[in-house]
C-alpha cells in the first residue's frame, strides 16, 4: 500500500514539476534595434513591425542602455497614428507586450495599447493609457498583460499597435518618439497528453498492493 501510495505521489510531482515549466513565458518575438533594423532579432512567429503610413522613416538613435540602438519615428501629427507588431501565434496564449520609449519635448505625450484578433478591427487594451517620459529608465519601462484577451490567443492574424490617440492622453505632435527592447511573450498551449495505462489499470482494478512503473 505505501509502495503505491509513495509512487502515485512521485508521478504528481512529476506532472507539477512539468506543467510548472510548460507554463512559464517565452519570448517570441523580440526588436532590440541593435542592427539599426525592423528585423526582429527574436522571431519564433512570423512577426512584422509596422508604422502607420504617416510617419517619417524610422531612424535609429542611441537606446536602452546607449550602448545599443533604438526605433525612432516623428510626424505623429495624425490621429491614431501608430507602431504595429503583427504576429501568427498559433500554438501560443497569455500574450505579454513590454518596451521602453521616450518622447522629445514635442513629441506626443502619451500612447494606449490597441489590439485586433481579425486584423482590421482595434480596441483599447483596457488601463493601457500611459503617460510618454522625456528619458530612458530600467528596462522594462512598461508591461501590458494580455491575458484576458482570449480573442488573440492561438490566432493568425494576432495585432498589437502602440497607439498615439487623438484626443485626451497623447494628442498628435510633429516631435519624435523613441521605442527600444520591443519584447512580446506567451506561453505555449498545453494538450493534454493520454494517462499512462498504469495509472488507469489502477484506478480500475483497486489496490492490488503492487504498482508497476
Amino acid at each position: 500500500m505505501r509502495s503505491k501510495q509513495f509512487s502515485l505521489f512521485f508521478l504528481g510531482i512529476l506532472a507539477f514539476v512539468f506543467v510548472i515549466g510548460a507554463v512559464n513565458a517565452a519570448t517570441l518575438s523580440e526588436w532590440n534595434f541593435d542592427g539599426s533594423t525592423l528585423v526582429p532579432s527574436v522571431n519564433v512567429t512570423a512577426a512584422t513591425l509596422n508604422l502607420s503610413t504617416n510617419l517619417t522613416t524610422p531612424t535609429f538613435p542611441s537606446g536602452n542602455p546607449s550602448t545599443g540602438f533604438a526605433m525612432s519615428s516623428a510626424n505623429w501629427t495624425v490621429a491614431n497614428e501608430y507602431i504595429e507588431v503583427d504576429l501568427s501565434i498559433a500554438g501560443y496564449e497569455n500574450l505579454i507586450l513590454r518596451f521602453d520609449e521616450r518622447a522629445s519635448l514635442t513629441g506626443p505625450t502619451g500612447f494606449k495599447i490597441h489590439y485586433s484578433s481579425d486584423g482590421t478591427t482595434f480596441t483599447d487594451l483596457t488601463g493601457s493609457a500611459t503617460s510618454t517620459v522625456a528619458a530612458f529608465t530600467t528596462h522594462p519601462m512598461h508591461t501590458f498583460d494580455f491575458s484576458a484577451v482570449t480573442s488573440i490567443d492561438n490566432n493568425i492574424n494576432t495585432k498589437l499597435r502602440i497607439t498615439v490617440p487623438s484626443t485626451g492622453i497623447g494628442s498628435g505632435s510633429t516631435g519624435t518618439f523613441v521605442i527600444d527592447n520591443l519584447r512580446v511573450e506567451g506561453t505555449a498551449i498545453i494538450i493534454p497528453t493520454t494517462t499512462p495505462s498504469e495509472i488507469t489499470a489502477c484506478t480500475a482494478t483497486g489496490n492490488s498492493g503492487k504498482l508497476d512503473i
